[in-house]
């Protein structure tokens, strides 16, 4: 008995004093995510502001609130990037914990029952604590070295018209550091239902990086006349938009940018795809 309390107490605390690869980079972290709503799944971003002593700014932009900027608030970090807070305008609510392991609990919110941890593993290099509680994704919930929660920063969030978030892909500056392997997403742009089975097409974008000019390739099952190419800075600024009637599938584009990171969005009646491209 003394031996199995002395390894219990060893594994309990395999996790005490290790680094581990930060989830937010202030000015860098980027998060696409998905949300369900009455009149369907959309596709919005999160990212990373700037530091302050309230903690780090995270910022959202999306469809739900007509493209505008939101803070959504601020969270911040143990010193060895283990644990992510959480702070609202009264409290602080702890949302990500990698330092857990097989056999402990976690408390989801203040008001709600602890929930227990189904495994601890690691994958491409990252540790990841999966706990026994299902998202509206059918995926458990997930917290991930280097990226976050799958069900992102943005689930504690305290307005009420975001249901069951989730993330799709994350990027670090330019970098694509995850994306969901889940089948109701592509290319980091969410499939409608009625597709998932049926969609043959290819969507790309190139070059990326570019300098002048940019192409667009979507071709497949997507018969939709609609289509909007949008482009946005990572700050929710609107910087080029174009409507087309006719869905020919591919297009050429010279947007007048500054060099920098933007989110390229191609929305039809059926689909929406997003890509973050880099201006050289």
């Amino acid at each position: 008995m003394v031996i199995i309390s002395a390894i219990t107490i060893i594994h309990n605390n395999l996790c005490i004093g290790q680094n581990f690869d930060p989830a937010i980079i202030p000015d860098t972290s980027i998060w696409i995510f998905a949300h369900k709503q009455l009149a369907g799944d959309i596709i919005d971003t999160l990212y990373a502001g700037q530091n302050s002593q309230a903690g780090t700014e995270i910022w959202y932009h999306g469809e739900f609130y007509n493209r505008q900027v939101q803070l959504v608030g601020h969270f911040w970090q143990d010193e060895n990037y283990s644990k992510i807070w959480y702070a609202s305008t009264t409290d602080t609510s702890l949302i990500y914990d990698l330092s857990l392991e097989d056999g402990d609990y976690f408390k989801i919110k203040d008001d709600s029952d602890s929930i227990a941890v189904d495994t601890v593993f690691q994958f491409n290099n990252r540790r990841i604590v999966q706990l026994d509680y299902l998202t509206g994704w059918n995926e458990k919930l997930r917290f991930i070295e280097g990226v976050g929660p799958n069900t992102t920063l943005a689930w504690i969030w305290e307005d009420p018209g975001f249901l069951n978030t989730y993330l799709v892909c994350a990027y670090n500056d330019d970098e694509n550091i995850y994306h969901t392997s889940n089948e109701s997403f592509s290319n980091c742009s969410l499939i409608p239902s009625g597709l998932i089975q049926t969609l043959n097409d290819h969507f790309r974008v190139y070059p990326n990086p570019f300098s002048n000019e940019l192409f667009i390739e979507c071709i497949g099952s997507d018969n939709s006349e609609n289509v909007e190419i949008s482009i946005m800075t990572i700050t929710g600024i609107s910087v080029f938009k174009l409507n087309i009637k006719s869905n020919v599938g591919s297009y050429f584009l010279r947007p007048n940018l500054k060099t920098g990171i933007y989110i390229l969005t191609y929305k039809t009646d059926n689909i929406i795809r997003t890509e973050k491209i880099l201006k050289r």
